[in-house]
């Protein structure tokens, strides 16, 4: 009997540690994602107020896998950050860029058709 309970003990000690390993190689650090880029170079667009452009290059972080679909829909991504750009003046290119970025972010997950890509980064932003 007592080395029914041991062998049940032992049993249980080895699925508990089989968990904690699972589970811990499962984790990345990052939630357990595989980040890719893809890079949009060189995007210029008229701003909303007359006379007045940005150019932008930006990196689209985004799932390895689904990175090459965003890398296919590169012209509907190109359009829609122009879309965006278009709506917004020279001041509110200065300052703080978080709300555009998050705006962008929207706007290039609808014309892929999906929430692939995470975030966007600047690599280039200059207004005139």
């Amino acid at each position: 009997m007592n080395v029914i309970r041991g062998m049940q003990a032992m049993a249980y000690s080895v699925l508990a540690l089989a968990v904690v390993v699972s589970f811990i190689s499962g984790c990345s650090g990052d939630g357990g994602h595989t980040p890719a880029t893809v890079e949009i170079k060189d995007v210029v667009a008229n701003l909303a107020d007359p006379s007045h452009y940005v150019r932008l290059s930006t990196v689209l972080e985004c799932e390895k896998a689904e990175a090459k679909k965003v890398a296919r829909e590169e012209t509907k991504v190109r359009d829609a950050v122009v879309g965006v750009l278009r709506r917004h003046s020279v001041e509110d290119m200065r300052g703080d860029l978080g709300p555009l970025r998050k705006e962008l972010l929207a706007a290039i997950n609808r014309a892929v058709g999906g929430d692939y890509v995470r975030a966007v980064y600047f690599e280039e932003f200059v207004t005139q």
